[in-house]
């Protein structure tokens, strides 16, 4: 029953990152992705991994998600609709489409998810992870290119968002000093 719950959420986690790609508005978008994050967490916590499916929940849906939307909001939405076509990246969504229905096609041939895990028990008997440790380990020690990769599209993501915010155009208060220097001073 949990793998058949596990698989359903997959696939509205799927249709929901097909609109996020389609939606016209950016804040039904982050609204999507509010709700990909929701079930995310909810499969977390099904799986039980309790803590970082609550974690989810606090530090995306909580925090980075408002950012979303306060960067959004900044941004003249009317005009992004006249600049923006979607015939420009339709090749780029329906290879990611692919590339997901592929991966997806995997699952279909196991779906009772009959996968066999090799466990050491004098491992285990020994050690006794927890989660938290366990996926410390498998982060720092086997994923750690992955891990540097996604922090530095975080710290991407972190200075556009701070560059969407700089209004540079004419109408910014600037001084031309040559010019003010150049005038005739009617106090001398």
């Amino acid at each position: 029953m949990v793998n058949q719950i596990l698989l359903l959420f997959s696939f509205i986690i799927f249709f929901s990152t097909l609109m996020i790609i389609l939606a016209i508005n950016p804040i039904h978008s982050i609204y999507w992705l509010v709700f990909i994050f929701l079930l995310a967490s909810i499969s977390l916590i099904i799986l039980g991994f309790n803590f970082i499916g609550l974690m989810l929940i606090i530090i995306y849906v909580g925090a980075i998600t408002i950012l979303f939307l306060f960067v959004i909001m900044m941004l003249d939405i009317l005009d992004i609709r006249h600049v923006t076509n979607i015939s420009h990246v339709i090749f780029i969504i329906l290879m990611v489409i692919n590339i997901i229905i592929i991966n997806y096609s995997n699952i279909f041939k196991n779906f009772y998810f009959n996968i066999d895990i090799k466990v050491d028990p004098i491992f285990w008997e020994v050690h006794n992870f927890s989660h938290l440790e366990l996926l410390g380990l498998s982060i720092y020690n086997e994923y750690y290119f992955c891990f540097l990769i996604l922090s530095i599209i975080l710290l991407i993501g972190l200075m556009s968002a701070i560059i969407l915010t700089l209004d540079i155009n004419l109408k910014s208060k600037k001084q031309a000093l040559y010019n003010q220097h150049q005038r005739n001073n009617s106090w001398i």
